[in-house]
């Protein structure tokens, strides 16, 4: 038996919840491949695994834009 410190435990959660994620994207990519008849199911994972991609995208961007604007604004002054 192991006695574990807080910052122990809070690394295998932490490894936990990456193996979980890690495993939801290769069930994500696994079901949109048209193995079951259930098309629909299928392309609203495809559809809301886009999303997500999308999403974290924009929000690089907007970030991206925002940092520019304000290296224009301090060049000026």
């Amino acid at each position: 038996m192991f006695i574990t410190s807080g910052s122990n435990k809070n690394t295998k959660q932490t490894k936990i919840q990456k193996y979980k994620s890690h495993k939801k994207k290769i069930i994500a990519i696994k079901r949109t491949i048209p193995e079951t008849g259930n098309q629909k199911q299928l392309i609203f994972i495809k559809r809301r695994f886009e999303l997500s991609i999308t999403f974290s995208i924009k929000i690089l961007e907007t970030w991206i834009s925002q940092k520019q604007q304000e290296t224009i604004k301090e060049s000026k002054e």
